[in-house]
């Protein structure tokens, strides 16, 4: 095998467009991690950028009916950041349209090394990246598409890209698993020792450490110049465990009574209740709310729990018509997304109601309370149920999306904004899942 590495796009006009998923800062980040480990196993990068001519001449059609200009050549939007810069004897080739292969000089340069294998990164997923790959597989490379090193301004649109294009023209992989691939199963990474960086989650049980996954900063919102926590991003991998972990959970906990699940909820309820000053406390300290409405939202939490304790105990709805017997299942691992402006709340209520009906659980919170989440998940351990039917993991809309996309997902409960909606409806609706949004 005989790799290299195209990066495409990564200019400083297009990261600045808004909406782009992930965002900038950690895309450029895990962008240089890549980029650092091919750097070190001495594999060929080729950076590949849209250079749009000053007089214009070279626009896209549809940049010109729009009056669009972006990557200006000699321009500073035309430029990559700094930690992505063109290196010694790193190639760099100009394009005006889509793929890279625009250009009949990256064709060239890559028969030159004899290149068989390309790693592709960069933006965007839904337009020059899915350009690129299917031009790739068409001239007969192998494609490795860095999963979390492409990003979009469509994150509905890149979704099904990477549903077609994995399903044909590549694999989308890991950055870790592309570096293995490749021979640096041991990159050098940053050390983590900082008692504000946050573990990842919580699977059967055990507190997963951050380890090399990108870190969200939360800062103080009565204070921004304190950081209060480093939150990890969860990866694919980290919600494929979690959701293994909640499948085997689950039938454990669903062949419980009703009865017998309603005991656990009650405990748990117990358990919160004890913890309602801590609870307000990160209320207000990770989101800024004044302490009176924090104790109102915890008031409504303990209201909702007892609601779903309440409404597991009740029996079997009656008969609609004679001979005919009516019983509540268990849908089977639900994915539970919770809102950053009611974290306790919204995320008591999503819990209680799927664990009231016997369902396992796979919670994303908003990382804006992570510390207030992992007290709800360290609550719902002391109380007692069975081990891996409720897991934490902590992460941005990349995470979120992973999880919806699932296949032992059955169901999502969505709390969140407009777009999310429409993104989580689009999402399940390809996925075949469940929504209650």
């Amino acid at each position: 095998m005989r790799a290299a590495l195209l990066l495409v796009d990564v200019q400083n006009d297009f990261l600045e467009r808004p909406g782009l998923s992930p965002p900038a800062p950690v895309l450029v980040e895990r962008v240089a991690e890549l980029l650092a480990g091919c750097r070190t196993l001495a594999i060929p990068v080729l950076h590949v950028r849209t250079l749009v001519r000053r007089d214009g001449s070279n626009r896209m059609p549809h940049w010109q009916q729009a009056g669009r200009w972006a990557c200006v050549e000699g321009t500073a939007g035309a430029e990559a950041p700094l930690e992505l810069e063109v290196l010694p004897p790193e190639r760099l080739l100009a394009k005006s349209y889509f793929s890279a292969f625009g250009n009949p000089e990256t064709e060239r340069v890559l028969r030159q090394l004899d290149i068989d294998t390309l790693v592709v990164a960069g933006l965007y997923t839904h337009g020059c990246i899915r350009a690129t790959i299917l031009d790739a597989y068409q001239a007969g490379y192998t494609v490795w598409a860095a999963e979390e090193s492409v990003a979009s301004t469509e994150p509905l649109h890149a979704d099904l890209t990477r549903t077609h294009l994995g399903e044909r023209a590549c694999r989308f992989l890991t950055n870790q698993d592309i570096l293995d691939r490749l021979g640096l199963p041991s990159v050098t990474r940053r050390e983590v020792s900082d008692a504000r960086v946050l573990p990842v989650g919580c699977v059967n049980g055990e507190w997963l450490q951050a380890d090399d996954r990108s870190l969200l900063e939360r800062r103080n919102p009565a204070n921004w110049g304190e950081t209060i926590a480093f939150v990890p991003l969860g990866r694919a991998k980290d919600i494929d465990h979690a959701v293994a972990v909640a499948v085997a959970g689950q039938a454990a906990w669903g062949r419980q009574t009703p009865g017998e699940r309603a005991g656990h909820l009650a405990g748990w309820l117990r358990i919160l209740d004890d913890r309602s000053q801590e609870c307000v406390a990160l209320m207000a300290r990770e989101i800024g709310k004044p302490v009176v409405h924090g104790q109102a939202e915890f008031a409504y939490a303990l209201s909702l729990l007892e609601a779903a304790v309440a409404q597991a105990q009740q029996r079997e709805p009656d008969s609609p018509v004679p001979g005919v017997k009516v019983r509540r299942c268990p849908v089977g691992v639900v994915g539970l997304i919770t809102p950053w402006n009611n974290p306790l709340a919204i995320a008591v209520s999503k819990l209680a109601a799927a664990l009231a009906y016997g369902n396992g659980v796979v919670w994303k919170p908003a990382p804006e309370a992570p510390r207030l989440a992992m007290l709800i998940m360290r609550t719902l351990l002391e109380a007692g149920l069975p081990s891996g039917c409720v897991n934490l993991v902590q992460g941005d809309a990349d995470t979120g999306r992973h999880l919806c996309a699932h296949p032992d997902i059955a169901a999502i409960s969505l709390t969140g904004g407009i777009d999310t909606g429409r993104e989580v409806a689009g999402l399940c609706a390809l996925h075949g899942k469940a929504l209650q949004a």
